[in-house]
């Protein structure tokens, strides 16, 4: 095991930084979730919008970046099982909250891909992000989630995050009600 990677939960996953020898993984996840109807890969860092090279740069580059009211630096994450090898989902966290985080978003995005749902794997992987976020000295956390997605709330809700409000937002002329957790 490198720094670039911690493994959580009794060797259940490992989470690594993503690197050009997984980018065949990334794309059977990224298909799945596409084709199951998802429109945008939470903590995935936009990887639905770009090419996988540019997407790795990205997420490298995104490491270490200076804060400012429309950037953070952040961490992007592939989360494998231990077991077999499968990577099982993504996650990033954003060490600051942007203008636009700040309404939706938060400092954590996940995902699990769609023929692993239901299994737990989501609930490891925001734990480890979260013991991840407190070992960097953040002492506060905001997640934000779909008022629809309900796995997703409870899982957040299962972790310790206290619900502090709910916000319509606006994206594209549709509007969701999107809902605030804090960790602390």
């Amino acid at each position: 095991m490198t720094s670039d990677e911690f493994r959580i939960e009794d060797n259940v996953l490992w989470l690594v930084y993503p690197a050009p020898c997984y980018m065949r993984d990334v794309r059977g996840f990224m298909s799945e979730c596409l084709n199951a109807g998802e429109r945008h890969i939470q903590g995935g860092g936009n990887m639905e919008y770009m090419q996988l090279t540019e997407w790795l740069e990205k997420a490298t580059k995104d490491r270490s970046l200076q804060a400012t009211d429309s950037v953070t630096s952040a961490e992007t994450f592939l989360a494998y099982r231990v077991e077999d090898g499968a990577l099982i989902g993504c996650c990033q966290l954003r060490h600051h909250l942007t203008d636009k985080t700040k309404i939706c978003g938060g400092h954590v995005g996940y995902e699990v891909r769609p023929s692993q749902r239901g299994k737990g794997y989501g609930k490891l992987i925001l734990k480890a992000v979260i013991e991840h976020a407190k070992q960097r000295g953040m002492e506060y956390l905001r997640l934000d989630v779909d008022a629809r997605n309900i796995a997703s709330k409870r899982t957040i809700e299962e972790c310790g995050g206290v619900y502090t409000g709910t916000d319509k937002v606006g994206n594209g002329g549709t509007f969701q009600d999107v809902m605030h957790y804090n960790f602390s």
